[in-house]
This record gives structure tokens, sequence and C-alpha cells, in this order.
């Protein structure tokens, strides 16, 4: 698995762990680690040996990456690219920027989009 796609994997994930595992319970710098780990300790065994144990580690890093307000571009070339199709939907439901996966719009898209990877066992 590339580590692009980890990453883009790994943040739709983390992403919707904020949805699923603790709506009411955002963190704000510090507190973004405290629930990618809380996440991490609790992901069903296929979930984590699809990305791996050196992955999985990296997910803290990774859990501030929705704070990003860049554009597109920017994410793209630090993070991973999404594909043409997934620009398709952000774009049509207004996800303009990493940040605007925090709106309620945003999780439902982030978690369309972590479905579909898995469906597709994109890596």
């Amino acid at each position: 698995m590339t580590n692009s796609k980890v990453i883009k994997h790994l943040t739709y994930l983390i992403l919707a762990s904020q949805v699923v595992i603790a709506p009411n319970s955002y963190g704000w710098g510090a507190g973004h680690d405290d629930i990618a780990e809380l996440m991490v300790e609790h992901l069903p065994a296929e979930i984590a040996e699809f990305f791996g144990e050196e992955a999985l580690l990296k997910i803290p890093k990774w859990s501030h990456a929705n704070d990003n307000f860049d554009d597109w571009d920017k994410v793209q070339k630090q993070y991973f690219k999404f594909t043409e199709a997934e620009m398709n939907l952000n774009n049509e439901h207004g996800i303009t920027s990493m940040y605007s996966f925090h709106s309620t719009k945003g999780q439902a898209i982030c978690a369309i989009l972590l479905t579909q990877a898995f469906r597709d066992k994109s890596k």
C-alpha cells in the first residue's frame, strides 16, 4: 500500500471516527491525539490489519489534517491525492477543504468516501 493511499484512508477513518466514536468530544490540539489513539485501540482487527502497524502508529499525527484550511492542490501535495470521482463528490457538496469535513454534510461525505474505499479495497 502506498503511503499516500494509507494517509487518505486513515484520514477518512479518523474523520468518520469523530462521528461514530466521539461526536460530542471533539478535541482541540492534543485532544485530536487522544481521540485518534482511542479510535486505534478499538478498531476491529480486520481494519487494523488492512492498514498495518506502521500506519496505525502515525494516526495521531495525521489526525490534525482535518483542521487544514489549505486549498485542495496544496493538501493533495502534502497528504494524498483524491481520485476524480472523490473530488467530484467533494465539489458537488461544497467540501472545499479538509476543514469542511467538520460540517454535518462533510461528516456524511467522509463516511461515504470511507465506505467506498473499504468496499473497493483500494489501498
